[in-house]
């Protein structure tokens, strides 16, 4: 009976541990919500310019991953998102818990979401695709309906967040190469002025499917759009990150413009010209598409400054 009774408790203690183990990748799932809900507070307050500091420009990934309670101020937006990646990347490990509770495709998007916020663009792409999968064996609700459009539009996500740096360098390189050119003929300042052109038409204006591009990042996020309108917040939030976008390449645009005048291949070139020219109404004709999405989700005082804001930076006048 004592040997019977020592395996019994030895099945039980070993239940118990099967138990804490299985509860284990919930909690930290939930932390891992707390952490990411933390890191997008602290990014969200990050004031780039002045008059941006009373407006919510970014719609903000906390109205989609929600929650409570507030960052520690003095720590930066990667702190926590690196939490919320150990934290998503633990918790998936506990596969069969999650798939029970039906939080296995929420905490595969959250793991996807973490990895591209902490640069991890690959690993964000194949947590994504996995959280697709896993989103189809679970039942309808609101929480489905946001993570399937999330974890869609990542790899648009991952290109239009990369195009802030694409920018940066195509303004480095102007600036770097118009000294340089200053007394060259033409022809040499053609050749640098055509390899600027190729490098903005690849990232801005290449429209393929496999292409890292603008515009077909704006057409995947728009896919991703398609069964969300149950949760405008997505909505929103995927309208003002092509948005985003489209205020780098309007920046790119005048780059290229500006550098392109200044070493005298407008003049010289009647055919640059007129296809430089041709690049405000192409970016005009969008960004009005993406205006009166984000109009039509406008239906707060909160959700029509940010379209305030967006219109005057895109000159929607214009």
């Amino acid at each position: 009976m004592k040997i019977r009774g020592f395996k019994f408790l030895l099945w039980l203690l070993a239940l118990s541990f099967i138990s804490q183990a299985c509860n284990k990748s919930l909690v930290q799932y939930q932390q891992a919500i707390k952490a990411f809900n933390q890191g997008a507070q602290l990014e969200n307050s990050i004031v780039l310019k002045p008059e941006e500091a009373a407006s919510p420009v970014h719609a903000p990934l906390t109205d989609v991953i929600t929650g409570t309670e507030a960052p520690d101020p003095a720590k930066l937006p990667d702190f926590y998102y690196q939490q919320a990646y150990q934290l998503a990347t633990k918790a998936t490990a506990g596969e069969a818990k999650l798939q029970e509770n039906n939080s296995l495709g929420s905490a595969l998007t959250l793991a996807a979401l973490s990895a591209w916020k902490t640069g991890r663009t690959e690993e964000a792409i194949k947590r994504a695709a996995q959280a697709q999968m896993a989103l189809t064996q679970e039942p309808p609700g609101e929480k489905k309906v946001r993570d399937i459009a999330l974890s869609k539009a990542i790899p648009g996500l991952i290109i239009l967040s990369g195009l802030k740096d694409t920018l940066a360098h195509l303004r480095n390189w102007t600036q770097t190469a118009m000294p340089a050119l200053a007394n060259v003929d033409i022809l040499q300042r053609d050749i640098v002025y055509k390899r600027i052109k190729a490098s903005y038409v690849n990232n801005f204006l290449l429209d393929t499917v496999q292409a890292k591009a603008l515009l077909p990042a704006i057409t995947s996020l728009n896919q991703a759009m398609v069964g969300a309108a149950e949760h405008p917040q997505v909505q929103r939030y995927l309208v003002v990150c092509q948005l985003t976008g489209l205020a780098n390449w309007l920046s790119a645009i005048e780059v290229l413009r500006d550098f392109s005048r200044r070493m005298g291949i407008l003049e010289m070139q009647a055919a640059e010209a007129a296809w430089l020219a041709e690049q405000f109404p192409r970016f005009r004709m969008i960004r009005d598409a993406r205006l009166r999405q984000l109009e039509a989700l406008s239906t707060t005082p909160e959700t029509a400054s940010i379209l305030s804001f967006w219109k005057l930076r895109l000159g929607s006048g214009g």
